[in-house]
């Protein structure tokens, strides 16, 4: 696999989205992706706090650090290819192999399944998701921006006869990320962009 490792503000590029199926988002192959917004908000709960998103890459990993008052609050790190982006780890969860967001070209209505294992603190579970993308409505500004949405329906090997259940979403559009929910914990979003 011809791996070329971009940091995040240079993962994506949104091309063509528009209302209908046809939006498409590549690989920042085309030279033209836009900087990640890097002053963003994090909402916990019903507090909101202005944070700031520091990028670094090393060993094939784009690391992301959200910040507040120079302080981490969470941490994320994603692997990105010509060929796909995955999500290798949230503050709270790795994962072995890395959960595959998209294939590039990406476009609405594509799916995907995974296995493998999340590994929390000491412990480490099995676990499958699904993964697919969905077009999305946002807001910049008060105008409209059409997204790919990637929704990730997590199930942990729990040990109780149910799998624990978590939904990780993910907005692209602008070519950017503009916002990203893990579950009930927390959602980040780049500022002025609303639902």
């Amino acid at each position: 696999m011809n791996t070329r490792i971009f940091a995040l503000p240079l993962l994506i590029l949104l091309v063509g989205c528009q209302a209908d199926s046809g939006a498409t988002l590549h690989s920042a192959d085309s030279g033209m992706a836009k900087p990640f917004d890097l002053q963003q908000t994090i909402a916990i709960g019903q507090t909101t706090i202005p944070v700031e998103v520091k990028q670094a890459v090393a060993g094939g990993i784009s690391s992301v650090s959200i910040l507040s008052h120079g302080e981490e609050l969470e941490n994320e790190q994603y692997r990105v290819t010509d060929e796909e982006m995955d999500l290798v780890k949230t503050s709270d969860d790795t994962f072995t192999p890395p959960v595959p967001l998209m294939h590039f070209p990406a476009s609405m209505g594509q799916t995907e399944t995974w296995s493998g294992n999340v590994q929390e603190g000491a412990t480490t579970r099995s676990a499958t998701a699904t993964i697919a993308i969905s077009d999305a409505k946002l807001h910049e500004g008060g105008i409209p921006l059409d997204t790919l949405k990637v929704t990730v329906n997590l199930a942990i090997n729990s040990g109780a006869p149910v799998p624990a259940k978590r939904t990780f979403e993910f907005w692209f559009g602008g070519g950017k990320l503009v916002k990203r929910v893990f579950g009930s914990g927390t959602t980040r979003i780049a500022t002025g962009i609303t639902n």
